[in-house]
């Protein structure tokens, strides 16, 4: 999944003290999470990029650590709406 496959690139930048590579994978995760309406995590993915960009890779890795709960939180509710979607599509 390309929004793991960020975190992921995140997680690794953060590690690596790269700013420019972390804010970049914050900015990618954001437009995702924005595509999908997934606004807490388009807001946290937001801050950690701001965070990247001023160079205060503390913050970010604090940011981090709110983002990841919140990505599964938003892909759980993505999966319940499509299993809805599929049942309901089955029941007709």
């Amino acid at each position: 999944d390309a929004s793991l496959e960020r975190l992921d690139a995140l997680r690794t930048a953060l590690g690596q003290d790269e700013a420019d590579a972390a804010a970049a994978a914050a900015h990618a995760l954001k437009g995702t999470a924005a595509n999908l309406s997934a606004k807490r995590v388009a807001s946290i993915a937001a801050a950690i990029e701001t965070a990247c960009r001023r160079a205060d890779l503390d913050a970010a890795r604090a940011g981090l650590s709110m983002l990841e709960p919140a990505l599964r939180q938003a892909a759980e509710s993505v999966t319940a709406v499509i299993r809805d979607e599929l049942a309901t599509r089955e029941a007709a």
